[in-house]
């Protein structure tokens, strides 16, 4: 919040200054070439912050400050371009060819920029999408490991937890139940851990277990063994 702040009041000084200087040291009465770079300084002023307003509501954010960098930069160019057809005499259709090439520039790079960022977000929400389940169950059971007293216990739930480990990290559509299953059977120990007998834990040990080596059997040939 207060980086977005901060670069806000910047752009604001940035415009409070350019109007200042535009309505107070140039003489713009007539002047087409002074007008057309007030409108170009606008524009890209606006640009800019439809970017940055743009980037704000993107899920991966880092991703996408280059397109605020680059409307930025295409800010800069434009009032260093103002300055230079402010200072010196050139012809309107000078002023205008220049200033719509450096728009066409500036949408290519952000079109392409764009379109790199999207590609790119879409593959990580993909494989963050298809990530398993397993780092949560090895950290709920050692953490449930942590909480018993029971050195039987203890074991058997140390000894679950290193199947586990030895299982594939990643997941995909096929395994989806199979953590859920999984998932409830640990969430169900968590809550009946005190009461459960040791004949109980290892039952479900057992049933853990063989949905860990379904699982991984899938994973690995592509199909559940009977």
């Amino acid at each position: 919040m207060k980086e977005l702040l901060s670069k806000f009041v910047f752009l604001l000084i940035v415009l409070v200054a350019f109007n200042a200087c535009f309505f107070i040291g140039v003489d713009y009465d007539g002047n087409q070439n002074a007008l057309l770079c007030y409108v170009f300084f606008h524009i890209a002023y606006l640009l800019v912050l439809f970017t940055g307003l743009y980037v704000t509501r993107r899920r991966l954010q880092v991703l996408n400050s280059r397109l605020y960098l680059i409307s930025f930069f295409y800010l800069v160019v434009t009032i260093i371009t103002c300055t230079v057809f402010l200072s010196l005499t050139f012809s309107r259709e000078t002023v205008s060819i220049v200033y719509i090439i450096e728009l066409c520039l500036y949408t290519i790079v952000f079109h392409y920029c764009f379109l790199v960022n999207k590609k790119t977000e879409k593959l990580l929400l993909k494989e963050l999408s298809c990530s398993s389940k397993i780092t949560n169950l090895i950290a709920d059971l050692r953490r449930l490991k942590i909480s018993i007293v029971d050195s039987e216990k203890k074991n058997l739930v140390d000894s679950m937890m290193l199947e586990i480990q030895g299982c594939p990290a990643m997941s995909n559509s096929a395994v989806y139940e199979i953590d859920n299953e999984l998932q409830m059977q640990i969430n169900k120990m968590k809550i009946e851990i005190d009461k459960m007998q040791i004949d109980e834990l290892s039952e479900l040990k057992e049933q853990i277990l063989i949905n860990v080596k379904k699982r991984g059997e899938i994973l690995k040939y592509g199909y559940v063994k009977a």
